[in-house]
């Protein structure tokens, strides 16, 4: 009974029930949670927007980032990534974890700077997660369901966002036993995990705290996304294989 019980716990801590957030279109490219109080950027591949705007763009990005991301020191850097070309794929919007922090970095949007990666405070592994900022989005408020895509498979929120890709989106937490790897949610499965390495080219959704599009100020926080922001767990993982140099760079 108590092992049935201490299984019972560690499932729960899984799944952090939330209400069902309401949705505001603030303009400017920028759509506010409530419930966690977040602002997600609407276009979910904005990174290739941009790019299609702007030869400049990666180029732009890492002299923004001073040509590298700081990082946990693992098997594929020593805390200090030398951020290249390489990293960035203009034509899908696709991009490194390195690539992809670097973009949030260099992100302004409606006139706001500070956006970053959603995180996963809960380190699990599987469907029906929603203690993670991209988990409670698939679930909760665009109404995925497990093993569908989110494309296929929504509620009338999905129609507020644009470009929202049926493939793998970056979180911004690495993997605290193995920080070669991070956190990422299939958004055309429902499935979470942390299964593959910061070399890996997935999209990138950037998020914000606070209503900054309403506010116009220093982002702000609650209690239920710091709450979200502050856990932390273990599981295991699988290394992928050693990283391609690419010699492509910016005149750095």
């Amino acid at each position: 009974m108590k092992i049935k019980l201490l299984v019972l716990i560690m499932l729960w801590g899984c799944y952090i029930p939330t209400s069902q957030a309401t949705l505001f279109d603030r303009g400017h490219g920028m759509i506010y949670d409530d419930v966690l109080n977040l602002t997600w950027a609407q276009d979910a591949n904005l990174f290739q927007t941009q790019a299609t705007k702007n030869s400049n763009l990666v180029c732009d990005i890492i002299n923004f980032n001073g040509g590298v991301i700081n990082d946990t020191p693992s098997n594929y850097d020593n805390g200090t990534y030398t951020l290249t070309t390489a990293d960035f794929n203009t034509d899908t919007g696709t991009m490194s974890w390195w690539g992809a922090q670097a973009w949030v970095n260099y992100l302004k949007l409606g006139g706001v700077t500070g956006w970053i990666l959603p995180s996963t405070p809960v380190e699990a592994t599987g469907y029906n997660i929603i203690s993670s900022e991209l988990g409670d989005l698939y679930y909760n408020i665009l109404g995925g369901v497990p093993n569908s895509s989110i494309v296929e498979t929504h509620n009338d929120n999905y129609n507020l966002f644009v470009n929202v890709q049926s493939y793998v989106y970056w979180s911004s937490s690495e993997f605290l036993s193995s920080p070669g790897n991070v956190w990422h949610f299939h958004t055309y499965e429902g499935l979470q995990d942390a299964y593959a390495v910061k070399y890996m080219q997935f999209y990138a959704w950037a998020v914000h705290l606070g209503d900054v599009a309403f506010d116009k100020g220093p982002a702000h926080t609650n209690k239920k996304t710091d709450n979200l922001r502050s856990k932390d767990t273990s599981s295991k993982t699988i290394d992928l294989g050693p990283r391609k140099n690419s010699n492509l760079g910016c005149g750095r």
